[in-house]
């Protein structure tokens, strides 16, 4: 089993945000509400943001939650439209099929992404002359021509040499619920929201299941390891399973540690997650990797073949 794990930093590479510039973004369109505004200031948008259930109430703050709700979409709407095939792969000249995004994906077994923005529907499940079929596996569109995507209730993995499960552990920027209700998971409290959608508790299963498998290896790409209920899937799948981890990232395994800590003069006591079995690190950008580093992509071709 070779999976995939991709966090917001491997959208970066294509010009998408992180979540610290999120709040930018924001500000542009809730500038006008001082308090609102003060808040972006200060403190990430995640932890003002509850998610995108109807608040309750019609006060100040109910009607706050409503703007901040709409901000959001739109903010990741612009992020879809700057996406474009033709510009997935970095490499265009001299080409080596060794220096293509789309191979490089292709070769796992399944990828999971705690991202919501529709890159790799956009560029890269779009794309032909792929082996693998990559499919959203319990999700269907509703209607045919529509581009809204909603849960099919058909909770069973499909794997095969021919088929590339694709699974958004929190949701996408168009999925909803059979109630119009966004099948999006931001902000705090992740594990609860969660719950609430049978296909993401599934995913979540899953997720649980296939890095338990025997001889699993894991690569993750720009995850920035905050998410407590991810976390701890990574740590007891490589505690009890041997779960072995390579990472992608501009920190490499720093980014394991506590974000709070990294810099401190005295060090905190250690993360669980700094225990886990690492196999590999490269702290380049994909976008360096892939056009051209013949190193890069070599110590990626051996996550594959040892």
């Amino acid at each position: 089993m070779r999976a995939l794990l991709l966090g917001a930093g491997f959208s970066r590479n294509w010009g998408a945000p992180l979540s610290s510039e999120i709040n930018g973004s924001l500000l542009s369109e809730l500038h006008d509400d001082a308090q609102l505004a003060n808040q972006l200031r200060n403190r990430p948008f995640e932890d003002l943001f509850s998610g995108f259930a109807l608040p309750s109430g019609g006060d100040d703050a109910a009607r706050r939650q409503l703007r901040l709700q709409s901000a959001v979409k739109a903010t990741f709407d612009r992020v879809n439209l700057a996406f474009h095939p033709s510009e997935f792969e970095f490499r265009r000249q001299n080409f080596e099929i060794r220096f293509s995004v789309g191979t490089f994906l292709e070769k796992f077994d399944v990828i999971f992404t705690l991202n919501q923005d529709l890159l790799l529907e956009t560029a890269y499940m779009t794309s032909g002359g792929r082996v693998r079929n990559a499919t959203i596996p319990g999700m269907q569109r509703a209607p045919a021509d529509s581009n809204i995507w909603r849960a099919n209730g058909q909770h069973t993995l499909p794997f095969g040499p021919l088929i590339q499960p694709y699974i958004k552990l929190h949701g996408s920027t168009n999925w909803q619920s059979d109630a119009g209700e966004s099948v999006l998971i931001m902000g705090n409290a992740k594990s609860g929201a969660i719950a609430k959608f049978p296909v993401l508790k599934w995913y979540h299963e899953v997720f649980e299941t296939c890095l338990r498998r025997g001889n699993a290896k894991l690569m993750v790409i720009g995850y920035s390891f905050q998410d407590e209920h991810i976390n701890n899937v990574i740590c007891a799948a490589s505690k009890d399973y041997k779960l072995e981890t390579f990472i992608i990232d501009p920190l490499g395994t720093a980014v394991l540690r506590d974000p709070r800590m990294r810099d401190a003069h005295i060090p905190g006591p250690p993360r669980e997650l700094e225990d886990i079995t690492i196999v590999g690190e490269l702290r380049r950008t994909l976008k360096e990797i892939f056009s051209g580093d013949r190193f890069a992509v070599g110590e990626i071709e051996r996550f594959f073949s040892s």
